[in-house]
């Protein structure tokens, strides 16, 4: 998801190993995101993802907040928020895009689904619970591309046929 073992070499390993592997964009710039993405490209013609972070929203209310933390005898820190990148990554996938494009923290705006969708990316939302699943609606079936993929407890290789059989050039 972010940082961490995720790199491009074990990417480049686990794709040759007939993996999915997925590139980590949370926390990285854009341009950190496709360097990335190209030195995958360079490595292997196999197909693999990049997840990126959906931004939330800053907490409304900072009294509250303020108020909850001074019950648990915490002060707060400097408060800050960005977006991650999120409008550049977009960007930088639908003009050069992955196989997959996966989701955490959120699931995007319909126009972004369909966009990568368009561009050729198979999009797939990470949930946490019942509830969380519920919201996204009804899993995808085959070749609809006005849903999301539905990935959950599938496995890679089943994706990767998939993905293989959709008609990209990977």
């Amino acid at each position: 998801m972010a940082g961490g073992p995720t790199t491009t070499d074990l990417v480049i390993a686990a794709t040759g190993a007939g993996a999915l592997g997925f590139l980590a964009a949370g926390y990285k710039t854009p341009e950190a995101m496709t360097r990335e993405i190209t030195a995958v490209r360079a490595a292997t013609d196999e197909p693999f993802g990049v997840n990126v972070f959906v931004p939330g929203t800053p907490y409304p209310d900072a009294g509250r907040l303020a108020g909850y933390l001074d019950s648990l005898g915490l002060a707060p820190g400097d408060a800050s928020w960005d977006d991650d990148g999120f409008d550049g990554k977009i960007a930088a996938l639908l003009a050069d895009p992955p196989a997959v494009t996966s989701f955490t923290f959120g699931c995007p705006a319909a126009r972004v689904i369909r966009a990568l969708q368009d561009a050729g990316s198979a999009v797939v939302v990470t949930v946490t619970t019942a509830a969380d699943r519920r919201s996204r609606g009804p899993p995808a079936r085959a070749g609809s591309p006005s849903r999301l993929t539905a990935a959950t407890a599938t496995p890679a290789a089943k994706i990767t046929r998939s993905i293989g059989r959709s008609g990209r050039n990977w």
